[in-house]
């Protein structure tokens, strides 16, 4: 994990600037810390969540376990956390998670959308919000990529993400 020089964030080993403020991130020594926990080996549940399909598994920067699914059902989903005060109530509320340790105080309350278009999946990371890394690559607000299943995300802090495929459709439902 390489932290941020300028405002002490984390952020992923194969990022070049941070996600929060933009600053270009140190190369790490050759060595490095998560090499004992790769990314690739999440700890899940013994169950996956039911009804299976397509579901984004969000999970701590320092513990690969998993603490929530939130299944994709439909052909878009907002991705942020809760705001009763002005009815925004998000399909993918990460504020939700602070209780299970996931602090998500750096995901905008309109973060990013999933969108299933085309025969693909896509995230779009709305204007407003401070970006996401995808790929290892910081995406700017108003780009939309895609995310095929597996592929891992930063919305902002600690919180990480990765769209599993319990058996669902990249299609629809």
């Amino acid at each position: 994990m390489k932290i941020c020089p300028v405002c002490q964030e984390s952020n992923h080993d194969m990022a070049d600037a941070c996600m929060l403020c933009g600053a270009e991130l140190p190369a790490l020594p050759s060595q490095s810390t998560d090499e004992a926990h790769p990314d690739d080996e999440l700890l899940l549940p013994q169950e996956p969540p039911e009804p299976v399909g397509l579901a984004l598994a969000v999970y701590h920067d320092r513990e690969k376990r998993v603490v929530a699914f939130f299944e994709f059902v439909g052909d878009v989903a907002l991705i942020g956390r809760e705001d009763a005060a002005s009815g925004l109530f998000p399909e993918i509320d990460l504020g939700a998670l602070s209780a299970r340790g996931v602090s998500a105080s750096h995901v905008s309350r309109r973060h990013a959308r999933l969108l299933r278009h085309r025969g693909q999946l896509l995230l779009e990371v709305l204007p407003g919000t401070t970006g996401t890394q995808l790929t290892h690559h910081r995406r700017e607000p108003g780009q939309t990529v895609p995310l095929p299943p597996g592929e891992r995300t930063i919305p902002g802090g600690r919180v990480r993400t990765k769209l599993m495929d319990f058996g669902g459709s990249i299609d629809g439902p």
